[in-house]
């Protein structure tokens, strides 16, 4: 700051002064000698020399306070902090620079203000406390405080006050400097809600139960009157899956909104396609955004008006914003804000939002997942159990086999020993009659072929050709017996079987047909 010069009372108006307050001190000097007069001469040169020297000194030294007042004055309204200093009844006394600005007030229009008009009523009777530990105790007081500036903007600040005593009254003022910590605080909000979404998602067992949850927790950061949240179905429809403070009626309007037959801001955020009337109400993010809906419906033509289905401005809403849900595999649905204060979703609100809903997308297309392969694994479940019913009724049915199988192969085994029985009987009889069998055969045969030799002269030829051929007879007869006696011990006689010519047994079979039927004839 630029220091003024300083103004020193005329000479001409110091001797003058001077002259009265001699005049007041007593009557005139009396005459006095010349070496006295010399005397006195002297000594008030050398007088007006110290005077002279001290008034130097006395200058240089006000230099120096005017120059260290200017320093102070400078470093005071141009600290980057604001300063105030307060009353007891807490009255603006000073300000600097910095706090006119944190505050929205120039400074002149500050000094004398009563500091309660920046301090919402709820939160009047903390800072009066704060402002008590301040002025009776000597250690710096920390604290945090609200407060309201003279646009209307709320500001969170930190405060730091020292006791301070005014050396003309004695009476003893409250210094602070308000450090305006809204941003650490909107960041600390918002890395708090970051993190709850985060912890919702691990701790959510579906996408309704996670998108109610993610309904208040935005809800409540944000100061929204009305939050809800849209998905895409199959039907190709964007219904809230989650939302709170809309009215039932507005909900049953715009529930059923379909991406294929409706026009409306919440399709166009999801579809990305954004129409002329839009661009002014679009973000860079792709989201839409509009302080004063009314306003806006206004300027449109008629025509371009039929594009907006009109449902929140008829509902009071003024401020209105919707999010596309964004995930890897593209959009899934939107958030949308709606409160009937305008103004109230600033880019920086919006921008945060569009921030969250990759976080949610990637949540909702998660649950999503899970309840996909619940789905098929239960039809999965479903599959298994009725293979399973198959498998049993099949198992249930081989083992009714297998028994009956048990049983037949028994009742084989019983037959097989009841036919080996019976192969023995029959082998033993065949032995038996084969051997009884044999000796009358041989007994013909002996009788013939002694009726050919007893009696040659009384045969004639066809006698012997008949005897010849009962001889044949007979001894075919026992080959055929030995024949069927040696079959029936084949299955305890066991041989390899060996390459045998089978013209022999049929040219014998075709003799014995031809035998046949000449004997036949003979008859």
């Amino acid at each position: 700051m630029k220091r003024k010069p300083r103004s020193f009372p005329p000479p001409n108006d110091l001797r003058r002064r001077a002259e009265q307050a001699l005049a007041k001190t007593g009557p005139a000097l009396a005459p006095m000698p010349e070496q006295d007069v010399q005397k006195v001469m002297h000594d008030l040169r050398v007088h007006q020399v110290e005077l002279e020297m001290q008034n130097d000194e006395l200058r240089r030294t006000q230099d120096a306070l005017e120059e260290a007042r200017d320093r102070y004055v400078d470093l005071y309204d141009f600290a980057p902090l604001a300063l105030l200093t307060l009353s007891q009844g807490g009255e603006i006394l000073e300000a600097n620079l910095s706090a006119a600005s944190l505050l929205g007030l120039e400074r002149k229009a500050l000094i004398h203000q009563k500091i309660t008009r920046f301090i919402p009523a709820e939160a009047q009777d903390t800072f009066f406390l704060y402002c008590h530990q301040v002025l009776h105790s000597e250690a710096r007081q920390t604290g945090e405080l609200t407060l309201k500036n003279a646009t209307g903007g709320c500001l969170t600040v930190r405060l730091e006050g020292l006791a301070a005593d005014d050396p003309s009254t004695r009476e003893s003022h409250c210094r602070l400097s308000p450090i305006d910590i809204t941003e650490r605080k909107e960041a600390e909000r918002r890395r708090d809600l970051t993190s709850a979404l985060a912890a919702l998602f691990a701790h959510k067992d579906s996408t309704s139960e996670y998108l109610r949850s993610v309904v208040e927790l935005i809800r409540q950061w944000s100061g929204s009157e009305a939050l809800g949240i849209r998905l895409v179905n199959d039907a190709k429809e964007i219904p809230y899956e989650s939302w709170a403070g809309f009215e039932p009626g507005f909900i049953e309007l715009e529930n059923h909104l379909s991406l294929q037959r409706d026009a409306c801001c919440c399709i166009r955020a999801i579809t990305q396609a954004a129409e002329q009337p839009d661009r002014a109400l679009l973000t860079p993010g792709g989201s839409y955004r509009c302080d004063n809906l009314r306003s806006f419906t206004e300027q449109v033509t008629p025509q371009e008006r039929a594009r907006y289905r009109g449902n929140c401005v008829k509902f009071g809403f003024a401020s209105v914003a919707v999010v596309p849900i964004h995930c890897r595999v593209g959009i899934l649905g939107a958030i949308h804000l709606a409160d009937r204060r305008p103004s109230l979703f600033t880019p920086r609100v919006v921008e945060f939002v569009e921030s969250l809903a990759p976080i949610i997308g990637e949540a909702v297309r998660h649950f999503q997942a899970e309840a996909e392969l619940a789905k098929h694994r239960d039809q999965l479940e479903g599959l298994v159990a009725q293979r399973t019913r198959e498998l049993e009724a099949t198992n249930e049915q081989l083992r009714a086999e297998v028994a009956s199988r048990t049983v037949i192969e028994q009742a084989l085994l019983s037959a097989a020993e009841a036919l080996k029985r019976s192969n023995l009987d029959l082998e033993q009889f065949g032995y038996v009659v084969s051997h009884d069998l044999q000796e009358p055969l041989r007994a013909v045969a002996g009788f013939v072929r002694l009726l050919e030799r007893r009696f040659p002269e009384k045969l004639d030829a066809k006698m012997r050709e008949y005897i010849a051929g009962a001889a044949e007879g007979a001894t075919r007869m026992e080959r055929l017996i030995t024949d069927l006696l040696t079959f029936s011990r084949l299955s305890t006689e066991a041989r390899a079987f060996t390459p045998a010519n089978l013209g022999v047994p049929l040219n014998a079979a075709l003799r014995n047909q031809i035998g046949r039927a000449s004997c036949r004839e003979r008859v």
